[in-house]
């Protein structure tokens, strides 16, 4: 029996990066040996270059390897043009053809350092949650819950990092700092806006993310003040929260390469 989560995924030419992160949502490692599949998995290319394809096709054969039964759906969004454009759009629509109660959105850049996912089931299912946010069952499923533990590898970093197995990243003392301008690994604590969960009728209830925003993470600042002010009733109940419990590493890139051909890779990979 599943957890009742759905994964949900958009990209735009970070093909290469998908590759590097998708086999740590169902391979372990010596310090988390398990993972707890999702139910289901969701992809749209969001108008971007075709090779997706190819490593979607990828990822089934892995899962079927593997021994898992998780239906795997791929859309391409033709939007009309070949830039790059907000995922609001991509987010909405994905979120309303999951048939979880809980939606996991995440970047493709994102890999797992640990089995993350039994902790949001918890978070939205157990009366008796074991994590920092004690708020009643009621409550939590009326906030979103994302990653609280994020080592992010800077761009300029990608050519050392790119090397280095996703699991042994926390110990590389020396490449880690919480100094934002670090141009090496910065460690974030916080809700990470590249893996977040919701309860799906909470989402679609608050109407969404806004897709009219042009510009990146506006429509994550916006959802969240939303959530946030949708429960009049007892409105500092309502949050936006993290499980520091659930770590992750998001892979440096820059913005996506314009293409209208069938590869994604750019100018701005690294080496």
């Amino acid at each position: 029996m599943g957890l009742g989560i759905s994964l949900v995924m958009s990209c735009f030419n970070r093909t290469h990066l998908f590759r590097m992160t998708y086999p740590t949502w169902f391979l372990g490692n010596p310090q988390h040996p398990t993972r707890t599949p999702p139910d289901e998995i969701l992809i749209i290319n969001d108008g971007g270059a075709t090779d997706l394809v190819a490593a979607v096709q990828d990822m089934e054969k892995m899962i079927a390897e593997l021994g898992y039964d998780i239906p795997v759906t791929y859309h391409h969004r033709d939007k009309g043009h070949t830039m790059w454009s907000n995922p609001a759009v991509p987010h909405n629509w994905l979120m309303k053809q999951a048939k979880g109660p809980i939606v996991l959105i995440i970047d493709p850049e994102v890999a797992f350092i640990n089995d993350g996912l039994p902790l949001l089931h918890s978070y939205y299912n157990d009366h008796d949650y074991g994590g920092n946010h004690q708020d009643p069952l009621a409550e939590r499923r009326r906030c979103s819950c994302s990653a609280g533990t994020t080592y992010a590898i800077q761009y300029e970093f990608m050519h050392a990092a790119g090397g280095i197995a996703v699991h042994d990243i926390p110990l590389r003392h020396e490449y880690i700092s919480t100094d934002p301008t670090s141009h090496q690994i910065i460690l974030r604590g916080g809700p990470a806006h590249e893996y977040r969960a919701w309860w799906k009728d909470r989402y679609i209830q608050i109407g969404g993310k806004d897709e009219r925003y042009v510009a990146w993470g506006y429509e994550d600042l916006d959802i969240e003040h939303r959530n946030v002010r949708a429960h009049p009733g007892n409105p500092g109940q309502t949050r936006n929260i993290c499980d520091a419990r659930i770590t992750i590493v998001t892979y440096g890139h820059l913005l996506p390469p314009t293409t209208t051909g069938s590869e994604s890779t750019g100018s701005n990979e690294y080496p």
